[in-house]
């Protein structure tokens, strides 16, 4: 701007405050420096595994244990008065229909094979060398589960087993099979069986 008095152009612009030499020229401190360097490390330094928060993972929950069904032991009806059931055993040389099952068609007896002299029960029909045998007409009546069959061949007991059949049990010291009760057996000279729902018994000896 002209100043007319003095005839002199002005600077009217403010002129900044002076900065002090030594505040320009500051150096910076180490101080200064170290939080420089933490800033930019705590940026490009990687998380240490020890630093890194795992989830929480729960362990499984246990199941509860299963009760086992508990299988009721078949009761067979009582032995009678004075009897015994012989011991087991698997060493015996006779034929015979274990009742392992339900009881079948197959298992039932066939009359009419008596009348060709053959087994009711449909086995024992043929020696070891396989010649036919021949067997008598048989003995026969029907009894009721916890009635006993007197045979030649020994006593034996009609019993309901867990297939609700009717079978026949060795009472003393009756020839029998391997197991604890049978549909029909074959040994020796004797053919002994019963119709699994009538509770019809047969016998029959060799003739």
């Amino acid at each position: 701007m002209f100043n007319v008095t003095l005839g002199i152009y002005e600077n009217m612009r403010p002129q900044s405050e002076p900065v002090s030499r030594a505040t320009a020229e500051k150096p910076p401190t180490a101080q200064d420096f170290q939080s420089i360097l933490d800033s930019v490390e705590s940026h490009r330094a990687p998380q240490r595994a020890d630093q890194v928060e795992s989830p929480t993972v729960k362990p499984p929950a246990a199941e509860p244990l299963k009760k086992m069904p508990t299988v009721a032991q078949h009761q067979y009806e009582p032995l009678p008065e004075g009897c015994k059931t012989p011991e087991s055993s698997w060493f015996i040389h006779a034929y015979y229909c274990e009742a392992s099952g339900p009881a079948t068609s197959a298992s039932h007896p066939n009359w009419e094979a008596a009348d060709l002299g053959q087994t009711i029960g449909g086995h024992g029909d043929t020696d070891g060398m396989g010649n036919p045998l021949t067997w008598s007409s048989p003995m026969r009546e029907t009894l009721a589960a916890g009635e006993v069959f007197e045979t030649p061949a020994g006593n034996y007991q009609v019993v309901t087993n867990r297939y609700g059949d009717l079978v026949l049990r060795p009472l003393d010291n009756a020839w029998r099979g391997g197991g604890e009760y049978f549909r029909s057996l074959t040994v020796a000279d004797h053919h002994i069986g019963v119709h699994p729902q009538t509770g019809e018994v047969w016998y029959q000896g060799r003739a």
